[in-house]
């Protein structure tokens, strides 16, 4: 089974370098062009300089970690994932653009009109720029190479109000205690131009192209800005391609984004009047622009953008719901045009900017939602690149159009894919965007496997000696340049599953089966629901495990058995006198436990209550039974009629049992008369009163008894009257 992973180096360019003999500076403040030609055999020499004087490694750049477009919508890819940002100040329908500094802090953004710093405030607020926010590329921050703090911002309008051209702007960042200038505004470049606007660094990165095509014209042209500044007097002219102007009564051939590949060698214009997308080459030594291959759509292509290592070109549709893409590297130009695909359609016909970001993915600008869609893989072929209406949340804040305009050498990172991740397969790491990348060495982390734990090339393979996680890195080397990137690459095992012995558990019970996690998918007795590392079965019967991971299946059995309980029985309730004691029996058993805490076969019961034991046999099994003991209780009977001078001839107390209580008992006739008192135990009354004969009559009795503190065999009440009938 085949797996494939993504590896990449965030944040990273390359440095470029030729045998190039022409290199142009222009002198900011003198507003002069000083061209300069330089010999070959000073060449090695100049690129030398070059290295050491400007200390450009583009490797580990994040200028474009940082986004703020839309309605105040914002994202950072600083942890390597989109976060939201709601501290944006911009909203604009279509253009923007934003830049950070080397170590991913922001540092500028501008929706063409108006710019910010780091702390969100607004710089020069009596100074408007000559972009649009309703234009499609409003304009682009590009930094002044190798000059700290200064920034040009070019910017273009919107061909629906006015055709005011591409102009720049110099922002100084040291101005205002750090706060940030703008000490030059609005300087003209050309006074025709689309809206459209894209930039990428020199092939030998001592320089940054800023590429803009004329209204009603097929001309391109290319601006170097260097660290002596722009080259107003030489700009890089290419006549090709469409022509650019009115059409129909509209201005929609001069909308629809442009955009250099980060490798600088291909460059792609949506012409929405023209329902198709252009796409040349681009030759970032020369600045030229060159061999058109005209790309159909059904309808208004408007967002353009390619993968990281060029493979592939994507757009959407302006008035449209279909995302496309071409196979750049497909074959012959006819080949390139019949690659395309849809690999998405959007949940609504209003297609926006795309835009690659530093974690590899290109994200989609959708309008009035309140996300971005996104292209997962887009280094894929097909629907394998994996395309997600809903990819990055915005956190409540909304997107329009536009995404910001970025300089594509800033995405254009070295990273490498993972195919295969099983231990008894053969590991390919495949290196994706290697342009201008001299040779790469890989290191597997795997010292078992000896001399074979290093290897170079493009694309390697590896067996690796054991599963787990093992640190994979490639270090790239360009020149004197080299950057290093690394990932955890995990090794799965074969799926290997085991329940063990065949199990037995006590009737009544219920056993939980576990089996180690980690496995993709599991199923416990053909039952698909029972997708869990655990099981619970209390029936007697055959138990099966199968498990899955991408390496494989495997699976395993046993049976369950069910043991008898041990039989316990303590007999029926019974009463129990005061001051006796009785002997109740759990019979033979293994272990024994009463509620009282008693651990032996037979307990001796004084006390009336609730008995019970837990039993357990030699498997285990545990049984139980209670029994309920209660009193008998102490009670008190008076006759209600005697006879003195007949067999029943006396009055006296009798109890349930003997046992000596102390009482005081007393008879009264009808006049309240006490005839009779007694202390004494068994001591009755004749009929008699100071020796005579008491009258026949209905006669009163108390009986009063002391408080026996709640003894159970004893009643609670202590004084206790009745009647009885002297009868002669």
């Amino acid at each position: 089974m085949s797996r494939l992973f993504q590896i990449k180096m965030d944040y990273t360019s390359m440095i470029k370098t030729t045998n190039c003999c022409k290199f142009v500076y222009v002198n900011v403040n003198a507003k002069q062009s000083d061209l300069q030609f330089l010999c070959p055999k000073y060449m090695r020499l100049v690129i030398a300089i070059l290295f050491i004087i400007f200390s450009i490694s583009s490797f580990g750049q994040k200028e474009g970690l940082i986004w703020y477009f839309g309605g105040k919508a914002g994202l950072s890819f600083k942890s390597g994932n989109p976060q939201v940002l709601t501290n944006g100040k911009i909203s604009t329908a279509e253009g923007c653009s934003a830049i950070s500094s080397p170590e991913g802090d922001l540092l500028l953004y501008t929706d063409g009109l108006k710019v910010y710093n780091a702390m969100h405030q607004l710089i020069n607020a009596d100074t408007s720029l000559k972009g649009s926010s309703s234009a499609t590329q409003s304009g682009v921050i590009v930094p002044i190479p190798n000059v700290a703090k200064k920034f040009y911002i070019f910017s273009v309008n919107s061909l629906e109000f006015q055709h005011t051209g591409l102009h720049y702007s110099l922002v100084d960042l040291e101005q205002n205690n750090g706060s940030g200038k703008v000490v030059a505004s609005n300087k003209l470049l050309s006074s025709n131009s689309t809206e459209r606007i894209t930039s990428v660094h020199h092939q030998n990165d001592y320089g940054i192209w800023v590429i803009m095509h004329e209204w009603e014209s097929r001309r391109f042209a290319a601006f170097l800005v260097t660290s002596e500044g722009i080259d107003i007097e030489n700009p890089i002219y290419s006549i090709v391609g469409s022509y650019h102007g009115e059409n129909n009564g509209n201005d929609r051939d001069g909308i629809g984004y442009m955009k250099v590949s980060p490798d600088g060698n291909k460059l792609a214009v949506a012409i929405l009047g023209q329902d198709k997308v252009e796409l040349f080459d681009f030759n970032d030594l020369t600045g030229q622009i060159s061999n058109p291959i005209e790309l159909p759509v059904d309808t208004m292509p408007y967002g353009v953008e390619f993968s990281a290592g060029a493979e592939f070109l994507y757009a959407s549709e302006r008035n449209g719901d279909k995302i496309y893409q071409w196979d750049i590297s497909a074959g012959s130009p006819q080949d390139v045009i019949n690659s395309r695909v849809v690999i998405g359609v959007l949940s609504n016909a209003f297609g926006g900017a795309l835009q690659m970001a530093s974690d590899g993915k290109i994200y989609i600008a959708r309008k009035s939602k309140f996300y971005l869609s996104r292209i997962n893989q887009p280094y894929l072929k097909g629907i394998d690149c994996g395309f997600e209406e809903i990819g990055v949340d915005l956190g409540g804040r909304q997107s329009k159009e536009g995404l910001p305009t970025f300089i594509q050498s800033y995405f254009n990172n070295p990273w490498f894919l993972i195919e295969n991740n099983c231990i008894d397969q053969e590991i390919f790491f495949s290196s994706i965007s290697v342009t201008n990348i001299d040779s790469v060495k890989w290191n597997f982390d795997d010292p078992d496997s000896g001399d074979l734990n290093t290897t170079m090339g493009y694309n390697v393979s590896h067996f690796f000696t054991s599963p787990g996680v093992y640190t994979v890195s490639a270090i790239y080397y360009h020149l004197t340049t080299q950057t290093e990137i690394s990932s955890p690459v995990t090794i799965l095992p074969l799926p290997q599953v085991e329940i063990g012995a065949d199990l037995n558990i006590c009737e009544g019970d219920t056993i939980k089966i576990e089996v180690p996690e980690g496995y993709s998918t599991y199923m416990w007795n053909n039952i698909p629901e029972e997708n869990n590392p655990w099981f619970y079965v209390c029936q007697e019967g055959q138990i099966t495990i199968e498990v899955t991971n991408s390496c494989g299946t495997d699976s395993d059995d046993a049976f369950l058995h069910l043991l008898p309980l041990p039989e316990v029985d303590l007999g029926e309730d019974f009463e129990i006198e005061y001051q006796s004691q009785v002997y109740i029996d759990a019979g033979y058993q293994t272990k024994y436990l009463w509620n009282n805490g008693s651990v032996d076969q037979e307990l001796i019961i004084e006390i009336p209550g609730k008995y019970w034991v837990d039993v357990w046999d030699n498997n285990g099994c545990k049984s139980s039974d209670t029994i309920l003991v209660e009193p008998l209780p102490f009670q008190f009977f008076i006759p209600n009629a005697f006879v003195p001078e007949g067999q029943n001839n006396k009055l006296e107390i009798i109890t349930t049992y003997d046992v000596e209580v102390e009482y005081e008992f007393m008879v009264f006739n009808r006049w309240g008369e006490m005839v009779f008192h007694t202390r004494v135990p068994k001591e009755f009354w004749n009929g008699t009163f100071n020796g005579k004969p008491c009258p026949m009559e209905v006669y009163t009795w108390i009986l009063s008894t002391d408080d026996f503190e709640g003894n159970p065999f004893f009643p609670n009440e202590t004084q206790f009257s009745g009647t009885v009938t002297l009868i002669r």
